[in-house]
């Protein structure tokens, strides 16, 4: 018989933004990259989870839709977590969405929360490549996705940022 139970929850991560559309010769950022979700960890004697046990995996968020004019937020990453006869145990938060690109800014999503709290996005950039999931803000929390290429009013197009590193939570031996 089990005599712990250990759940480790991580929310889904937030849709890139859609980038902003326009006229040639106009600035037109990408999209912002979306947050990671959070992560939390928790363990508990397997006696006292007595009831209807309900592991609820929280889906990643949509990206902005694709269409012309101006960008468009994505959507956040959903929660993730454990629900003990309907009540919630352990939550971890889904990364909010990136944002819309507009031709001011594409601003970076933030990462969702847990026990430990998960990396933004990047933000897009129109006069270099954008931006790189952030993984270091946060070094125990997963790194959000890069920000969305944009084109300069030259139409120079702008290469994406890369995702954010991952994370190998740290393995510890459970006495029994």
């Amino acid at each position: 018989w089990a005599r712990w139970i250990e759940a480790v929850a991580i929310g889904g991560g937030g849709g890139g933004g859609r980038g902003a559309a326009g006229a040639a010769g106009t600035v037109r950022y990408g999209g912002g990259g979306g947050g990671a979700g959070g992560v939390s960890e928790g363990r508990w004697p397997a006696a006292v989870l007595d009831g209807d046990i309900l592991i609820e995996v929280g889906s990643g968020g949509a990206g902005g839709a694709a269409a012309s004019g101006a960008g468009q937020v994505g959507a956040a990453g959903g929660v993730s977590g454990v629900r003990l006869n309907g009540a919630a145990i352990l939550q971890a938060h889904g990364g909010l969405g990136g944002g819309a690109g507009l031709s001011a800014s594409g601003a970076a999503g933030a990462g969702g929360g847990g026990v430990q709290p998960a990396n933004g996005g990047g933000a897009s950039s129109i006069s270099g490549a954008s931006a790189a999931g952030v993984a270091s803000a946060l070094p125990g929390g997963p790194g959000g996705g890069g920000g969305g290429g944009g084109l300069s009013a030259s139409n120079a197009a702008r290469q994406g940022g890369a995702g954010g590193a991952g994370i190998c939570p740290t393995l510890a031996r459970i006495p029994r």
